[in-house]
């Protein structure tokens, strides 16, 4: 189970780099081309990641679930956020955005990222709960910050140039950073489940 978790998580750190490349193209799209664009979706970008891991503390029950569930919520939230990136690029969008000023533009750009961001943002304390002991937090928990690392650099690159070049930014905000999302939450429930089982097998075996 060990092994499929370290997995799920380099898998994560690609999808949520790749989404911050893709919210970046977009709000360039909808909102324009500008440094505070740029400054808006990083502020919310790392809002939510801090804002979700401070969430965590609430929680140490079940954290190979949590992460599933975790996981599952930031493939949802990356849908949201096409939704609501494409409802700002229609023409009365742009008309309230214009009116609204910087204050709206950041509140658009954080209802369209923030649930994403929010849950990626708990994924590390829930695994951290779920792989790392008191004694050993120090080590796998670099490590494990390493692992989601390596594949946010990889995610970065492929939605930075691969992706939107050969399918579009709408098309690469699904295909396959949320689909990454999915896997991982699936892989969580299926490892939880083994878990589960083999832990039931040893309460029968005891007298």
């Amino acid at each position: 189970m060990s092994g499929l978790l370290w997995l799920c998580f380099g898998f994560s750190g690609a999808a949520a780099l790749a989404f911050e490349m893709l919210w970046m193209r977009s709000a360039g799209v909808v909102l324009g081309t500008t440094v505070l664009t740029a400054a808006t979706v990083l502020a919310c970008y790392f809002a939510g990641l801090g804002l979700g891991a401070l969430s965590m503390r609430a929680f140490s029950s079940g954290p190979v679930r949590l992460y599933g569930y975790l996981e599952l919520g930031a493939a949802t939230g990356a849908l949201w956020s096409l939704a609501v990136f494409s409802v700002l690029a229609h023409d009365t969008a742009h008309v309230w955005l214009s009116a609204a000023g910087i204050a709206g533009r950041v509140a658009a750009v954080a209802v369209a990222i923030l649930p994403t961001t929010f849950c990626l943002g708990a994924t590390l304390p829930a695994l951290g709960q779920a792989l790392a002991s008191v004694e050993t937090v120090g080590r796998r928990g670099g490590l494990l910050y390493a692992v989601n690392t390596a594949g946010a650099v990889l995610g970065a690159a492929a939605a930075g140039f691969g992706l939107p070049l050969l399918v579009g930014v709408r098309e690469a905000t699904v295909s396959p950073p949320a689909p990454a999302c999915w896997l991982d939450s699936s892989r969580s429930v299926i490892a939880t489940s083994r878990c589960t089982r083999r832990n039931r097998k040893r309460i029968s075996r005891i007298p």
